[in-house]
């Protein structure tokens, strides 16, 4: 009787793990659909921003200076790294962030940037020094949490603090197909991500100066808040794989247990009618004699 109360009650808390992953897989996979939907209805827009921006920014027309002109940047490297808010999402934050390890070992005086509170606690656990006031929430990205992060870095841009900057994230090019994205951020006169540099005359009006003040923080905010919601998505599908993996996993230690357990049904019920049939033998003996 002992090993089935055991058995039953292991068996209560798998079917109560299963309801949480079940549940969790539910959950991943309504705001999967979100993150596809949003990226859908914005990435394209803000693709054809960026590609027909570009040209302008890295044009020289106008005999202005400008501070993203700069192509050798006299401050430390910067890495923007996006990672996870919340774990239980398989390898997906491992993967990004050990990719920004990486990248930190073969450069010690780049200066990191996260996103997302289980990646800065990977980070820091190993003794990579993350930028306490670059430091960012997860979870559900916006268009106000993509512009905080871009005044934040172009700030310290301006000031010298960082040079080149370069994003790290995980691109969800389908939702099953996931792949670590790097891209340069700044400066914008790169012709960075294979792009061909083209030299394109441009009238800037009132200058250009003022034009680049509000065009390239709108650039960068949208390019960062396609990357944040990519990373949304890829971190919701690496969930709901994660969470059907560990509801198939409950459902195969369920069957296990429930066969244990009529088996040592059987074995009780064996054993009672042993002992009755002893017992009735041992009576009729007695009788006998």
């Amino acid at each position: 009787m002992g090993a089935s109360r055991e058995l039953r009650a292991r068996i209560d808390s798998v079917e109560e793990t299963r309801k949480i992953t079940n549940a969790m897989r539910l959950i991943a996979t309504a705001r999967l659909r979100w993150a596809a939907g949003k990226l859908e209805g914005t990435a394209p827009y803000f693709r054809a921003l960026r590609e027909q921006m570009l040209p302008a920014i890295r044009s020289g027309c106008g005999g202005e200076e400008d501070k993203n002109e700069k192509e050798a940047p006299s401050g430390p490297p910067g890495l923007l790294v996006i990672g996870a808010e919340r774990g239980m999402a398989g390898a997906f934050n491992t993967n990004v962030m050990q990719e920004a390890l990486g990248i930190w070992k073969r450069s010690p005086e780049t200066r990191i940037f996260v996103v997302g509170d289980r990646g800065r606690r990977f980070l820091q656990s190993r003794g990579v020094p993350v930028e306490a006031e670059g430091c960012f929430p997860g979870g559900r990205p916006d268009m106000a949490q993509a512009r905080r992060i871009c005044t934040l870095l172009l700030d310290r841009f301006d000031r010298g603090e960082i040079g080149a900057l370069r994003l790290l994230y995980t691109h969800m090019k389908t939702r099953l197909d996931l792949e670590l994205c790097s891209s340069q951020l700044l400066p914008l006169t790169g012709a960075g991500d294979g792009e061909a540099r083209r030299e394109t005359p441009f009238e800037f009006v009132p200058g250009r100066g003022a034009v680049l003040e509000d065009l390239i923080p709108a650039v960068l905010s949208g390019y960062v808040y396609c990357a944040l919601l990519s990373s949304y998505g890829a971190e919701q599908s690496a969930r709901v794989q994660a969470m059907e993996s560990a509801t198939r996993n409950a459902d195969a230690l369920l069957d296990k247990l429930e066969l244990a357990l009529r088996r040592e049904r059987q074995a009780a019920v064996t054993r009672e009618i042993t002992e009755v049939s002893a017992g009735a033998l041992a009576r009729r003996q007695e009788t006998e004699s």
